[in-house]
C-alpha cells in the first residue's frame, strides 16, 4: 500500500488546474467555525492537532480517463491495482431475484489460490480481480479510489456497485493511444479469465462503460463489438448460486405456540354455527333491512354481518281481488282478475238498430208505434201490404238519440238487406198505437274488482354465529442452488463491492460505517481520520 501511495502521488504531482478541492475541516457544520492561522512548519498537517484546510490542485485532463495500464501484455506477477480486489475471484450477472441494475455487474465469489489462480474446483467466479483491474481500469479510477473509495453507481443501505470511468465516446474499442488492446496469454486463459477459447490469447479491452474480450485487436465501435472478433468472446450465458426463499403459512389453533421460525401474521376466524335472522314487518314500502349492532359472544370477536335485505318479492304470497260493491261492468277483466259474471243481461244489438211488427226469439224488447203529433198515421217504414190501413207486417228504424221510432229512408225498402221482404215504403195507421219489437242480445255482466297483495309476516330473531379462531405464522426457508439465464453478451465494467464476500477482509478499501454498514473510502480519507472534524470532499 506504500507503493500505491507513492504512486498516487506521482499522478498528483504534475497538477496544474484546479478542478477539485480536497478540504480537510474541523467542522461538519454547514457554516464552519472560523478557522486560525496555521504555522504549517510546526509538522505534517496529517498529525496537526489543529483543524486546518487543505487545497489540492490536481490536473485532471483528457487523457487521465485513459487506460492506467497501458502495457500491452498481461503480467501475472503484477499487482494491478483497481476497484476489483486483486486477490478475489469474480463472476459476471448476478441472479439474485431483485439483484439492482438488473444485475449486470461483477461480484466476489471467493479469493484467489496460493498461485493467484481462480481455476480451483467448485469455482463459479472464473475472473480474477487482478486480471480485470489490467483490462478495465483507468488512470482516473485510481485517483477515485484513492481519494473516495471509488464512483458509487449504486449507493444503498445494503449494496454499493462501483463503476469504471465512461470512456470519450468517440474512442472505439482498443483505441491505441488511451485504451489501448489488453493482452491475457493462452497460459493464463482458464486460469485469470474463464476459458473463453481454446489454444489461443484472448483480447480484453473497454469502451464506454463496457469490457469486450475476443481474439483480435482491431479498433472497432462499441455498439458493434459484440458481432466482431474483437468482442465475440464475451459469453452468452451465466451461471450463479442463488439463495431460494419458500415461504408458507402455518395456522394453529388461537393460544398455541407458534411453530419454530415463525412470524405471527393475523388471526382469522372459522364460522362454528350458523344463524338465522327473521322479521314480522309488512315490506309494503320496500326492503326489509337489518341494521342492529352485532354484539360480542363467547369464542369469537365479531358475529355474523345482517342477512340480505327481504324484498316485497320475496315475501309475497299471492294476490286476492275483493268486489267493490255496487259495481259491474260488460268488459271481463284482464287475467289475473277474476272473469265470474253476477247475470246475464239483455242489450240491444249492435249497430243500426231496428223494430218490427213480427215477434222476434228471445230476448226482445216490446216499444209503441204511436201516431205523429197531429196526424193520424205513423213514420213511414217498409211494408208488406201496400196499403196504410192494411200495412201488413213491417220494419223501421229506431233512434238512437231518443230510442224510438223514426223514418226508414227512401229507397232502402226490399232487396236483399236489412229490409228484404218489405218491398213498400209507406206508414202505417190502423191500429194505432199498437206494439213492436227490437230484437236484444243476451250478454255476461261482470263485477269490478281491487287487487290485494299478501305478503308472509316476520319476526326478527338474533342469532349469532359463533367462531373459532386461529393464529397465522409465515414460515420461510432457505435453500442454496445454481441457477442458469442467457445474457445478452455485453459486460459492463461494473463491481460490487464491501458486501458479505469482502467486508471484513478488503480493508484496504472498506470501511465499517456508524450505522454498522460497510462502503468504500479512500485512502487519502482513510489517513485524515485523526483530523479534527474528519474530511470533505468537493468538486
Amino acid at each position: 500500500m506504500k507503493h500505491f501511495a507513492r504512486w498516487t502521488l506521482k499522478l498528483m504531482a504534475p497538477a496544474v488546474s484546479a478542478c477539485l478541492a480536497l478540504l480537510i475541516a474541523g467542522s461538519t457544520a454547514q457554516t464552519p467555525p472560523t478557522m486560525p492561522l496555521v504555522d504549517l512548519s510546526i509538522g505534517p498537517t496529517a498529525v496537526n492537532p489543529q483543524a486546518v484546510n487543505i487545497a489540492l490542485a490536481l490536473s485532471v485532463e483528457f487523457p487521465t480517463v485513459g487506460s492506467a495500464y497501458r502495457s500491452s501484455n498481461y503480467n501475472h506477477a503484477t499487482t494491478y491495482l483497481g476497484y476489483f480486489d486483486p486477490r478475489g475471484c469474480y463472476n459476471y450477472k448476478d441472479l439474485t431475484a431483485g439483484a439492482p441494475l438488473a444485475g449486470d455487474y461483477f461480484y466476489r465469489t471467493g479469493t484467489v489460490d496460493a498461485s493467484g489462480y481462480c481455476d480451483f474446483g467448485g469455482s463459479t467466479g472464473r475472473f480474477s480481480g487482478n486480471a480485470l483491474n489490467y483490462v478495465t481500469t483507468s488512470s482516473i479510477d485510481v485517483l477515485r479510489y484513492a481519494l473516495t473509495g471509488g464512483h458509487r453507481l449504486v449507493d444503498t443501505a445494503s449494496t454499493t456497485i462501483l463503476a469504471r470511468a465512461y470512456l470519450y465516446n468517440g474512442w472505439d474499442l482498443h483505441n491505441s493511444t488511451y485504451f489501448p488492446a489488453k493482452r491475457i496469454p493462452q497460459a493464463m486463459v482458464g486460469k485469470v479469465i474463464p476459458p473463453l477459447i481454446a489454444n489461443s490469447d484472448v483480447i480484453g479491452g473497454g469502451c464506454k462503460d463496457k469490457v469486450w474480450f475476443g481474439t483480435s485487436t482491431a479498433s472497432v465501435t462499441c455498439d458493434t463489438a459484440g458481432a466482431t472478433s474483437s468482442g465475440s468472446l464475451n459469453p452468452t450465458g451465466a451461471v450463479g448460486t442463488v439463495t431460494l426463499t419458500t415461504t408458507n403459512v402455518v395456522t394453529v389453533p388461537r393460544g398455541d405456540p407458534a411453530p419454530a421460525g415463525g412470524v405471527f401474521q393475523t388471526t382469522t376466524w372459522t364460522l362454528k354455527t350458523t344463524g338465522q335472522t327473521t322479521s314480522t314487518v309488512q315490506p309494503t314500502a320496500g326492503p326489509i333491512t337489518f341494521d342492529d349492532v352485532p354484539i360480542a359472544v363467547p369464542n369469537g370477536t365479531t358475529t355474523s354481518a345482517p342477512p340480505a335485505p327481504i324484498t316485497t318479492a320475496t315475501a309475497f304470497i299471492t294476490t286476492t281481488y275483493t268486489l267493490v260493491a255496487g259495481t259491474s261492468t260488460l268488459t271481463p277483466p284482464a287475467p289475473p282478475a277474476p272473469r265470474r259474471h253476477r247475470l246475464r243481461a239483455n242489450v240491444p244489438l249492435s249497430g243500426t238498430r231496428y223494430f218490427t211488427s213480427i215477434a222476434p226469439s228471445l230476448p226482445y224488447r216490446t216499444l209503441q208505434l204511436t201516431a205523429r203529433p197531429g196526424n193520424t198515421n205513423s213514420v213511414n217504414v217498409c211494408r208488406t201490404g201496400s196499403d196504410q190501413d192494411n200495412p201488413g207486417d213491417f220494419k223501421g228504424p229506431l233512434d238512437p238519440s231518443t230510442n224510438s221510432p223514426t223514418d226508414v229512408a227512401g229507397g232502402s225498402c226490399g232487396g236483399t238487406g236489412a229490409y228484404a221482404g218489405f218491398p213498400n215504403r209507406g206508414r202505417v195507421r190502423s191500429g194505432l198505437p199498437r206494439n213492436v219489437y227490437e230484437k236484444l242480445q243476451a250478454v255476461n255482466t261482470y263485477g269490478i274488482y281491487t287487487a290485494q297483495n299478501i305478503y308472509r309476516a316476520y319476526t326478527l330473531q338474533r342469532e349469532y354465529d359463533l367462531y373459532d379462531g386461529f393464529d397465522n405464522y409465515v414460515v420461510s426457508s432457505t435453500s442454496v442452488g445454481t441457477a442458469t439465464a442467457t445474457t445478452t453478451g455485453v459486460i459492463y465494467a461494473r463491481v460490487r463491492v464491501c458486501d458479505d464476500s469482502e467486508k471484513t477482509t478488503r480493508s484496504d478499501l472498506c470501511e465499517r460505517y456508524p450505522n454498522g454498514n460497510y462502503k468504500p473510502i479512500g485512502e487519502i480519507q482513510r489517513k485524515a481520520t485523526g483530523v479534527p472534524g474528519g474530511l470533505r470532499v468537493s468538486a
